[in-house]
């Protein structure tokens, strides 16, 4: 026992420094890493359930149709999460930040669905990597004046999916993070894609619509006066009472956002028509939150010449 004793004190000095040490793996290994787990599955959102989720306005419809709720939604992709992690904090002090996103694999097997599901997870996933690459100072200013707005910042991208077929997607993503500061941003990127010759094609507006039409005006037009009977606070002006009959007054709009095509490059495609996302400070507020405006086809269906790609998210009345 003596001499357990001895060696006990002969070896503690140099043993402390290796339970420091691994003490300090354990904490680092648990702090980075990278998980996925399969989770739920993805469901078609319908386009009342976006408007539900998100600022609208219908006109002689002021109060929106009863949320249809999940049992409704049909599944249409496997939903796998990733979360990665990186930084070093303990005991409230360092600097520490996450990552999550939502992974789609679609159940309908289409080389053209795989393509896509293939890019947007890798897109996912860099966004992940870039999110969470550590810049060391700020652990070590986080360890010299620990600061709450420095702790855990945190990022995440979720998607709802308007429309699947095995020719093409509309899509929604939803980003968020928080990187200090009184409070986190995100917002809203509506995408649509179609299979272009084995290739996975992003749409623009301009690939919808005739060139020599008024399909510009008529959007601009349509959106900003929904905008404004939503009471959008870089759109309307107290002089709007009567929100079916708002228009645009260039007297009255000089003084507003300059709002112009350029701001319509969010947006979804389904069998109900276009919707575009307006994301926190792009025609409003912080406060003031998200901002859609669905536009049905027969707004502009004169401008959708046949072979236009808008004819794939389209049903047979909406033609």
């Amino acid at each position: 026992m003596k001499r357990a004793l001895i060696l006990f004190k002969r070896f503690l000095p140099s043993a402390i420094p290796l339970v420091l040490v691994a003490t300090l793996a354990v904490v680092f290994e648990l702090q980075n890493y990278s998980t996925v787990t399969r989770k739920d599955d993805f469901l078609l959102i319908t386009d009342d359930q976006l408007s539900v989720q998100h600022k609208t306005y219908t006109s002689g419809d002021p109060e929106r149709k009863k949320f249809i709720g999940p049992e409704f939604s049909i599944p249409v992709a496997k939903k796998t999460v990733l979360i990665r992690r990186a930084g070093l904090n303990f005991f409230d002090r360092g600097h520490n930040m996450s990552f999550e996103a939502e992974l789609p694999e679609f159940l309908i097997d289409s080389p053209f669905l795989k393509k896509l599901s293939q890019q947007l997870s890798a897109d996912y996933r860099q966004r992940a990597v870039d999110f969470t690459t550590v810049d060391w100072s700020l652990v070590l200013n986080g360890f010299r004046e620990p600061g709450y707005s420095l702790r855990n910042w945190e990022g995440s991208i979720s998607v709802d999916f308007a429309y699947v077929t095995p020719k093409a997607v509309s899509l929604v993503q939803f980003y968020w993070e928080y990187t200090g500061g009184a409070h986190g941003n995100g917002g809203l990127d509506g995408q649509c894609f179609v299979d272009d010759q084995g290739s996975v094609r992003r749409l623009t507006l301009e690939d919808l619509f005739e060139r020599n039409s008024d399909w510009e005006k008529r959007l601009v037009d349509y959106c900003v006066s929904d905008l404004r009977c939503q009471e959008a606070s870089l759109i309307t002006d107290a002089l709007v009472q009567n929100p079916e009959s708002a228009t645009i007054s260039p007297d009255s709009f000089c003084d507003l956002k300059q709002f112009s095509i350029d701001d319509l490059t969010s947006f979804t495609l389904s069998p109900a028509g276009l919707r575009f996302y307006f994301s926190p400070y792009h025609v409003g507020s912080y406060a003031d939150g998200v901002f859609t405006v669905g536009v049905p086809y027969y707004v502009i269906r004169d401008c959708i010449p046949e072979n236009s790609p808008a004819r794939l998210f389209m049903n047979t009345n909406s033609r």
